[in-house]
């Protein structure tokens, strides 16, 4: 099992497991940070690594994050290990960027009542064309995602324009990155401080000189031998003038040094107010956790009268089938399959009609016209969900993945050469009701 870092309050109320993005791993100072945060509000929080990143920290090495159903599988895993070890907390999981996005993609079939997604890349920096929110179309439990405005890998201004699940739940924070800061020049920065006074040098002159001139004075009154006060007199007065001449210098050095100090402890200050404001959101959306699991048990008391009902209606089909006759039993069989036709009829004429939405939705993308992107994928992802409504769902493959002829699909005439990977989904799958409908239709190299 991979090692955890685990911050646990006393008394916790829930349990987040949080993920660390593509570059920086569950020690970093942006995951050490939000978990004390969140900890500090009474929420039990697992930090994790995936695989790529524990290689990383054995060889030093720098290398690219796994393939995703990798990334998946180590989440899945952590799951189960965290509910084995806090069987009685609510417990929700998210991440930072990539691992935010993993959380969201698992989220559905996991027993995560909901998750958070610090950062979340809703696209690659520069491609808005490239968007990573089909699964959040439909998503069934709730989604925080905090998001900084100027985030490159989706601005407030791209964001407010997805057509996302009424489950998610977006919060921008001002001027803030893709790490959820805001630059050291828009109005989220302490403005700088003003330098301090500097130390009027004219009085500690005036005091070195009056003390220097004393010991001189007292230097022309030994007569032979001096003696012990006029020693005395004369190392005091050197001192003094000594300490004077410095005084005021550093004096000035100890006040720059203070402002320096308060304007570093301001700044630190202030990043950790934002980092309190980002825990909250999450305190907060696990704060009602006993209705979510009041819902549940309602639900699952439904669940129960369905499938009594479900049962019911099978013994009296088996009954019907016991006690049917040759003839009555050709007559269902043909109905039966009769209507398979016909809803593979109907599933093919709306993957038609779908995949004119998708080659409309391309044609907005090569235009490069913003305004026509945004329109074409709100309406294909209105489409979407009227499929996903009756049971139909489209999927596309994988971008980078081998081509394999039990995934995937190739147009007729095109043939992969070993060791082929996909570089393009030029119509996607579909699966009705999770049979498989049609492999998606790829481009290799």
């Amino acid at each position: 099992m991979s090692e955890w870092y685990v911050d646990t309050p006393a008394k916790p109320v829930a349990t987040v497991i949080l993920a660390h993005g593509a570059g920086a791993g569950a020690e970093s100072e942006f995951m050490v940070d939000m978990a004390a945060q969140l900890a500090a509000r009474n929420i039990n929080v697992v930090r994790f690594n995936f695989p790529y990143m524990e290689i990383i920290k054995e060889t030093g090495k720098k290398r690219p994050p796994d393939k995703m159903p990798k990334l998946e599988e180590r989440f899945h895993t952590m799951i189960e290990n965290v509910q084995a070890k806090w069987p009685d907390l609510p417990l929700f999981i998210g991440g930072k960027s990539m691992g935010g996005r993993v959380a969201t993609l698992i989220l559905e079939q996991s027993k995560a009542l909901g998750a958070i997604a610090l950062g979340y890349p809703f696209h690659p920096p520069g491609k808005p064309e490239k968007l990573r929110t089909e699964h959040l179309l439909a998503l069934e439990k709730p989604l925080l995602i905090v998001q900084g405005e100027r985030d490159t890998f989706g601005t407030q201004s791209e964001v407010d324009g997805y057509n996302l699940s009424g489950q998610v739940t977006l919060q921008f924070l001002p001027d803030g990155d893709h790490s959820l800061k805001p630059r050291k020049s828009s109005g989220g920065k302490l403005k700088p401080l003003p330098l301090p006074v500097s130390v009027p040098k004219w009085p500690f002159l005036t005091a070195d000189i009056i003390f220097i001139g004393l010991g001189y004075w007292i230097s022309t009154l030994i007569q032979g031998e001096p003696q012990s006060w006029q020693i005395i007199s004369i190392l005091i007065c050197a001192g003094l003038g000594a300490g004077f001449a410095v005084a005021p210098f550093y004096f000035e050095y100890r006040a720059e040094a203070k402002a320096v100090e308060i304007a570093q402890l301001t700044t630190v200050a202030r990043e950790v107010n934002k980092m309190e404001d980002t825990a909250k959101l999450i305190a907060e959306a696990s704060a009602n956790w006993s209705s979510v699991q009041e819902t549940s048990e309602q639900t699952a008391k439904l669940a129960e009268e369905i499938a009594s009902g479900m049962a019911a209606t099978v013994k009296d089909h088996d009954d019907f089938m016991a006690n049917a006759n040759t003839e009555e039993l050709s007559t269902l069989k043909l109905q039966v399959e009769k209507l398979r036709r016909t809803e593979a009829d109907w599933a093919n004429t709306l993957v038609g009609m779908l995949d004119l939405v998708y080659q409309l939705e391309q044609s907005a993308i090569s235009s490069g016209k913003e305004q026509f992107i945004q329109t074409m994928g709100k309406f294909q992802g209105h489409c979407r969900e009227v499929a996903r409504r009756v049971g139909l769902v489209a999927f596309e493959a994988e971008i980078g993945t081998p081509f394999n002829t039990e995934e995937h699909a190739l147009p007729d005439g095109e043939s992969a050469g070993d060791n082929a990977a996909i570089t393009q989904t030029r119509l996607p799958g579909f699966k009705l009701q999770g049979k498989l409908v049609r492999k998606p239709l790829v481009a290799v190299s």
